[in-house]
């Protein structure tokens, strides 16, 4: 992801000169800027929180940052907590979770790396070898279930969807041509759900123990809009768009 929204603060990465960057909604001024990597910054995320920003570049080194607004000046600011580096390559994706303390991250190297979050230090490294299958692309989306404590990752050469427990051990997998490139999903607010999209616009519901579908929730878009993102919040789903449009879907659904 190349977005995160904190409060009313939107960080965004993404930006030659290496840095983080946010602005207040609908505040009119320039980006605050937020340097710290020496390369290029190709992920952030949010822990479900909302204590912990975490960043990833492509030099593979990852960032802690915790997080504080600042009343006085109606800004958000992030103070550096732990420089990680373990990857031999780019870090493509990565994700974070206080629940369970933990950071996880997969780079262009074909690795997923699992951090303490309070400590920084490096827990497990799943190489694609580790799986039970094969698998020879690098992972494009990664994220942590707070309620499961699963980890569900995305290879998307083989259109593959895994969980597996935060010692590497496979729990489940789903292969599904229909997911759109390079993988585009979300967990839901409690954590028990994954919202993934297809080529055709549509938003379905997977099950983060089985990886089985579980329900529709959104059918179709208007013509020409691609998903370029999806963020699910309680009772809501943010979907962002190529042409620059962000759609607030309000679903009535019973996990989302």
């Amino acid at each position: 992801k190349h977005f995160a929204l904190w409060k009313k603060t939107v960080f965004s990465c993404g930006y030659w000169d290496n840095s983080i960057q946010s602005k207040q909604m609908l505040d009119e001024g320039p980006n605050q800027r937020h340097p710290g990597h020496d390369s290029f910054v190709t992920c952030i995320a949010l822990d479900e929180r909302g204590f912990f920003l975490v960043s990833g570049s492509m030099d593979g080194t990852i960032i802690v940052w915790e997080l504080e607004y600042i009343s006085s000046a109606s800004r958000a600011s992030i103070t550096p907590k732990h420089h990680l580096s373990s990857h031999d390559a780019g870090i493509n994706c990565i994700a974070a979770c206080s629940e369970l303390d933990l950071i996880v991250s997969g780079s262009f190297d074909g690795s997923c790396n699992l951090y303490n979050m309070q400590e920084g230090d490096l827990l497990r490294t799943i190489r694609q070898s580790d799986l039970q299958f094969d698998v020879r692309s690098w992972p494009t989306w990664i994220g942590v279930s707070y309620r499961t404590g699963f980890v569900v990752v995305f290879y998307p050469n083989e259109n593959l969807l895994i969980s597996c427990t935060v010692n590497g051990e496979m729990i489940s997998r789903t292969y599904e041509t229909k997911f759109c490139y390079p993988g585009i999903f979300s967990f839901c607010h409690n954590g028990r759900y994954i919202l993934g999209v297809h080529n055709n616009g549509q938003v379905q519901g997977y099950d983060v123990n089985t990886l089985l579908p579980c329900e529709l929730l959104i059918t179709s878009l208007p013509k020409r809009e691609k998903i370029i993102d999806i963020e699910a919040l309680e009772g809501r789903l943010l979907i962002s768009t190529a042409s620059g449009n962000v759609f607030h879907a309000r679903i009535n659904s019973n996990f989302l």
